[in-house]
């Protein structure tokens, strides 16, 4: 097998685990996965190289062949068709522009504008992520020719600022760029034929463009190893995007909780007044369906005694949390004989606290606020698996919180045991 083969098939491995180095994946949920692949992989390149290095070396010095350079001035004077250029198209680096500050603003119908189709999940994934990708700054577009007139490959490496941490972290993602029958450009986000593929493997493969790789990945290793907070989050997204993938069934409904006797007919209209997860079940467990920003628009078919309520919005049906709603008036509770719902404000506003002082472990990304408020100021972002020191327990459903040390409040649903 030829070096450069070899060098293919290794980065093939990369860009098999790596969606975020395709063009089809906005939401970079392997991204820090397949960094560490690429670092393993970088290290065997270095070893081929060697290898080659040392057993040409080995060949010379045993006498058995001397091979002479083959037609040198032939090959000084070969000029590359394809070369690799940097920052050469003015309309390209706009164009990766609007998309990366669409991908972390969560501006939907700007990346719309970019690409020429978006799935409704992509979408959800762009909102998600907004909540802990703050910017994307100095954006380097590494270009080489695409497969048709007027298309190109680039290689867009990137330094990501996440909320809440000082050190941006360094990626790297491949896109297809087209040009549409009015002469403008677009990102190809369908799904990629085998023959695209198989290219823009091949064009990874190349000396400059895997050089670029491994410059991207080395800073990124030594950034980790700097930085705890930043090793921190990539060791969390890590431990969350594997859970997901291994919990991928659909649940039931919390136990208990199946009373359905009081749904309304005709719902009520109201609005979310946070960004939130619809989800199948009424459980911070259960699968998510979808999210919604702050101020949809939803229908309210029911509430429940623990705190969840029954929504539609789009035609998708399933349950949030009745605090995230603006009102539920006229809604009734789920097999609750008892209306008197100011006697259930005034418990909420008389809440005990119960000291706790342990540490435990954060079950989804959640806000560290100031108060026990949905509305109160967000101190900072916190994410699946992190550890806290759980302070206080509250009877309206809070917990007082340390996050490193930033003491402040977040729900009791999204804490569990410490391993």
């Amino acid at each position: 097998m030829s070096f450069q083969k070899k060098i293919k098939k290794a980065l093939k491995s990369i860009f098999g685990d790596l969606s975020a180095i395709k063009w089809k994946d906005l939401d970079h949920k392997k991204v820090y996965m397949a960094l560490a692949v690429l670092a393993a992989v970088v290290i065997l390149i270095i070893v081929l190289i060697s290898s080659d290095v040392s057993g040409n070396k080995d060949k010379t010095e045993q006498g058995t062949v001397e091979t002479q350079p083959v037609a040198e001035e032939a090959a000084e004077e070969t000029v590359d068709e394809n070369p690799l250029e940097v920052d050469a198209y003015e309309d390209i680096n706009e164009l990766l522009l609007i998309y990366f500050h669409g991908l972390s603003t969560g501006d939907i119908p700007m990346v719309e504008e970019v690409v020429d189709v978006l799935t409704d999940e992509e979408k959800q994934t762009i909102e998600k992520k907004k909540d802990y990708i703050e910017s994307y700054n100095d954006i380097t577009c590494y270009t080489k020719k695409g497969l048709e007139e007027g298309s190109y490959v680039v290689f867009a490496s990137y330094e990501m600022k996440i909320y809440n941490i000082d050190t941006p972290a360094p990626g790297i993602m491949a896109l297809y760029v087209m040009t549409n029958e009015d002469g403008n450009l677009y990102i190809f986000n369908g799904e990629a034929p085998e023959e695209l593929t198989n290219y823009v493997l091949e064009l990874a493969a190349e000396e400059e463009v895997a050089a670029v790789i491994a410059d991207v990945d080395a800073r990124y290793q030594q950034l980790v190893a700097a930085d705890e907070d930043l090793g921190k989050f990539a060791q969390t997204m890590l431990e969350s995007q594997q859970q997901k993938e291994e919990s991928d069934e659909p649940e039931e409904p919390a136990e208990g909780n199946d009373e359905e006797t009081a749904e309304l007919d005709e719902p009520v209209s109201t609005a979310v007044t946070d960004n939130i997860r619809i989800r199948e079940g009424r459980s911070t467990d259960s699968r998510m369906l979808g999210t919604l920003a702050s101020g949809t628009a939803v229908n309210v078919y029911a509430n429940y005694s623990d705190g969840w309520s029954k929504i539609e919005y789009g035609g998708l049906t399933g349950y949030c949390k009745t605090e995230f709603l603006e009102s539920t008036e006229g809604v009734p509770m789920a097999g609750e004989e008892s209306e008197d719902a100011e006697a259930e404000e005034a418990a909420a506003e008389e809440a005990t606290a119960e000291a706790v002082n342990k540490k435990m472990k954060l079950t989804d990304a959640v806000r560290i606020r100031a108060d026990r408020s949905t509305d109160s100021e967000i101190l900072k972002n916190a994410y699946t698996s992190e550890i806290v020191t759980v302070l206080e327990n509250y009877s309206d459903g809070w917990s007082k919180v340390d996050y490193s040390g930033t003491v402040g409040y977040c729900k009791t649903e999204y804490l569990a045991e410490a391993e």
